[in-house]
């Protein structure tokens, strides 16, 4: 439904035993999904692997479309990006 979840934090925990079991429920609707399918919108990620660009803003360096493809051929997996503030 596209709820803003702002407590996801506390839920971090359990979702990290269970990444592939649908644990979240949202409190609008009560659709039940796993937290990788959610629509995190560049602010967060799940993953295995990462490749982390360093020393810029987030949002400044987004991967153009031919790095995306070349990691997926590579891995054999589709990839996405988001943005992380350490």
């Amino acid at each position: 439904c596209g709820i803003r979840v702002p407590d996801w934090r506390n839920s971090l925990a359990a979702w990290c035993q269970t990444p592939l079991l649908p644990v979240f429920t949202c409190p609008t609707c009560g659709t039940t999904q796993r937290p990788l399918d959610l629509a995190w919108r560049q602010g967060a990620g799940w993953g295995s692997f990462f490749v982390c660009v360093e020393d810029i803003f987030p949002g400044e360096a987004v991967p153009v479309p031919s790095l995306l493809r070349t990691l997926e051929r590579a891995s054999g997996v589709a990839w996405r990006y988001f943005f992380h503030r350490a």
